[in-house]
């Protein structure tokens, strides 16, 4: 009897330590689990809706945090590397609104201060409405080059029918943190 609930013991110690090996690819690898919910909240602050009557602008409050923290199940951190100069690459799949339960994927990169708070975000690109499995397939394929380009990825062809944001007529806006149409005139 001790030699079976000694071996059980050690059976469970051994499987539960063989688990996935975390990454420097894995969000995790960075951040204690207790930590990457606060900080999915930060990073959706930039890239998704804001509360209902809540000003763009005013989206970053920390009364506007308990939003964010709610919607963080609905967000899926699919890739996130760290270079050596404390910027952080992410590519994550978001909501979308849309009858087919489409997701879009989102690429940025950021830094944190010594609190722990963003201090340089930059929404790379967002692609279009597509299936879940498409989104994370793309973000997968894309992810190296776009840490190899430093936060930007070459629009090739490919990735052109994949990407809607930044496109022929729009840009990121790093004041209002938030992507927006070139007028007409700023084109020529």
């Amino acid at each position: 009897m001790r030699f079976s609930l000694l071996s059980l013991v050690l059976f469970v110690i051994l499987f539960t330590g063989c688990g996935p090996k975390k990454t420097p690819m894995d969000f995790g690898y960075y951040f204690q689990e207790k930590d990457q919910e606060e900080l999915m909240a930060k990073i959706i602050s930039y890239v998704y809706v804001t509360p209902k009557g809540v000003n763009k602008a005013d989206r970053f409050l920390p009364e506007n945090r308990p939003f964010y923290l709610k919607e963080v199940p609905n967000f899926q951190m699919v890739r996130f590397f760290k270079d050596s100069n404390n910027r952080f690459y992410f590519y994550m799949v978001r909501p979308a609104r849309n009858v087919n339960n489409y997701k879009r994927g989102v690429a940025g990169v950021f830094t944190l201060d010594e609190a722990g708070e963003i201090d340089y975000f930059e929404e790379t690109f967002v692609t279009k409405m597509i299936p879940e499995e498409d989104v994370i397939n793309f973000g997968n394929v894309v992810f190296d080059d776009f840490i190899g380009g430093k936060g930007k990825i070459e629009m090739n062809p490919l990735r052109k029918d994949f990407i809607e944001f930044p496109g022929l007529m729009s840009i990121y806006d790093f004041e209002k943190k938030e992507w927006r149409y070139n007028e007409p005139d700023s084109l020529n």
